[in-house]
């Protein structure tokens, strides 16, 4: 049996998993690290989740699913401080940015996977 920890995916590969995901926010992760160096990561996620909001408004969704698959990992695979990054950095991030932009934050819903969904759900709740 594989041990679990030997696959969790720690802080600092967390922005670029979803990098990979989502190309086209790679400048703005360089502009990022030339800022802050590789710390300050739930700015970082705020970043993303605002260059995600003007994906979409710009109806250029076609990493959404990507992004989605990315965010369901962190989730399943990360150590708590990841699983926190993709839910509250990120997850949070888009239902409040798009909020208080006029842009229904359920349009994100469908990309996202099981545990995702569930965490978005909660947040739902929390609020």
């Amino acid at each position: 049996m594989t041990n679990r920890i030997e696959h969790m995916i720690e802080k600092l590969d967390a922005m670029p998993i979803l990098v990979n995901a989502c190309p086209s926010f790679e400048d703005a992760w360089h502009a990022h690290l030339d800022e802050f160096g590789d710390d300050a990561h739930y700015v970082a996620a705020g970043e993303f989740a605002h260059h995600l909001l003007r994906l979409f408004q710009a109806n250029e969704t076609s990493t959404f699913i990507r992004v989605g698959e990315a965010l369901e990992r962190l989730i399943v695979e990360g150590s708590p401080f990841v699983q926190g990054l993709a839910v509250v950095g990120v997850l949070e991030g888009i239902q409040n940015i798009c909020s208080n932009n006029k842009t229904e934050p359920e349009a994100f819903f469908p990309y996202l996977g099981l545990q995702s969904r569930n965490a978005w759900k909660e947040l739902n709740r929390a609020w």
